[in-house]
């Protein structure tokens, strides 16, 4: 029988670049200016945040599309807060 994880144990998966990715999405805006600022490509910063949603169970960005800017959630400002 194969148990599910537990929160705590999802949460070890965090690493600081998934945190450096949320950061520099929510200071430039976007993530193809995140990825230009940290040296990745947009899909790496993409899977970053993607990992850093799963392994919370929350959206912690509101991707409007088009050219308006991305912004962060309640629960991705509490996520700075915290990493900070």
């Amino acid at each position: 029988m194969h148990k599910a994880r537990s929160t705590t144990d999802r949460l070890l998966g965090i690493e600081f670049r998934h945190l450096a990715a949320l950061e520099a999405i929510v200071e430039t805006g976007s993530f193809a200016a995140a990825a230009r600022r940290l040296g990745y490509t947009q899909s790496a910063i993409s899977q970053q945040i993607a990992v850093l949603e799963r392994v919370t169970d929350m959206q912690l960005l509101e991707r409007p599309g088009g050219r308006r800017r991305v912004t962060v959630t309640e629960a991705g400002g509490r996520m700075l807060r915290h990493a900070a």
